[in-house]
């Protein structure tokens, strides 16, 4: 497996691996709150990737997952841990 920085040409390619997993977890995706072209949108995809903030990990060269590193974080996330 190799983890590494995306790079900006390769949007479409990390889009398509997000709407496939908002698919595969559908019967979860009012937990999560993921939808198509709301969260994650285009634009939090593409200013990431633009800022060297996105990486993937793959194996043979299919991405297995994808993470934005940085220091922020959306409301959801900045409370810490989540109650059950």
């Amino acid at each position: 497996m190799i983890f590494q920085q995306a790079k900006p040409e390769e949007f479409d390619i990390i889009k398509g691996f997000y709407w496939e997993l908002i698919d595969q977890m559908s019967d979860q995706n009012d937990k999560i709150g993921w939808k198509k072209g709301i969260y994650p949108s285009d634009q939090l995809l593409q200013d990431s990737l633009n800022r060297g903030e996105l990486y993937t990990l793959r194996h043979d060269e299919q991405i297995c997952a994808c993470v934005i590193l940085n220091s922020s974080s959306n409301e959801g996330y900045a409370r810490g841990p989540v109650e059950h």
